[in-house]
């Protein structure tokens, strides 16, 4: 990818969390979505990209029988940051993360540079080590620190990627990719001076396009559905809960 090529990511979710407490259902929706644009610093074929990101619009509605909330990232918006996309697909070189603001949104979480950082991470999908054909499949582990709450808890993912052919994508020679795997969470963390402890396990589905002219995943789409359970650690209540999900990313190239 050329120095000055420019591509905006956008990004929607859509969530649905049911948590069972002591026979009452909690039921929260979760809608969000976003808008960044990237621009190529240094393109280089061994090191990869180097990327500036500009922080756009975003939004994060909650909904739920307990009533609603929204979270302002009004201070978010211009922001910039810079990282490296190695030809993999992995992300590293972080700068500017440390001058980002810590926001508290509407679910409760606090954004800080850790969680930014997961964020820009999860956006760019992991490439095969090696050349690969149509049907053939590769996986992706790996383990992440996730803090929450002034707590820390442990992501343990496995998903395995098959190439199923060639097609057309909004206009671009795209390579067809799809994945299936779990992501394990657990950990304990703090919600509203109450100690809490988590055991999920997600299983997601997806369908991503890589044009590969381009070098870049232009389409991804996943979906999830997850169950655990929420441990009061005082009260010794336990309390299930399931969730599922849809997320988005589109990458518009600008001219």
């Amino acid at each position: 990818m050329a120095v000055g090529t420019k591509f905006v990511m956008k990004s929607t979710g859509a969530t649905e969390s049911v948590t069972d407490q002591m026979g009452t259902e909690v039921v929260a929706e979760i809608t969000g979505g976003g808008e960044d644009t990237c621009t190529v610093l240094s393109s280089d074929k061994e090191k990869g990209l180097t990327l500036e990101l500009v922080m756009g619009e975003r939004i994060q509605d909650v909904y739920s029988n307990q009533g609603s909330a929204s979270t302002d990232f009004s201070e978010l918006i211009g922001r910039k940051v810079r990282f490296v996309l190695s030809p993999d697909g992995e992300v590293t070189g972080f700068e500017g993360f440390d001058d980002l603001p810590e926001i508290t949104t509407a679910t409760g979480e606090v954004l800080t540079k850790d969680l930014y950082i997961l964020g820009v991470k999860d956006s760019f999908t992991k490439l095969p080590d090696k050349p690969v054909k149509i049907g053939d499949t590769w996986t992706d582990v790996q383990g992440n620190d996730v803090p929450l709450g002034g707590g820390t808890l442990r992501s343990e993912s496995d998903y395995t990627y098959k190439l199923v052919g060639e097609t057309k994508k909004d206009g671009f020679d795209c390579l067809k990719i799809e994945l299936a795997g779990t992501d394990k969470l657990t950990g304990d963390f703090e919600q509203a001076g109450t100690l809490l402890s988590i055991e999920r396990e997600t299983n997601a589905t997806g369908v991503l396009y890589f044009a590969y002219k381009k070098g870049m995943f232009i389409s991804v789409v996943v979906e999830s559905k997850a169950e655990g359970v929420i441990v009061v650690q005082q009260a010794g209540l336990e309390l299930p809960q399931q969730i599922t999900s849809k997320g988005t990313v589109s990458v518009q190239f600008v001219k």
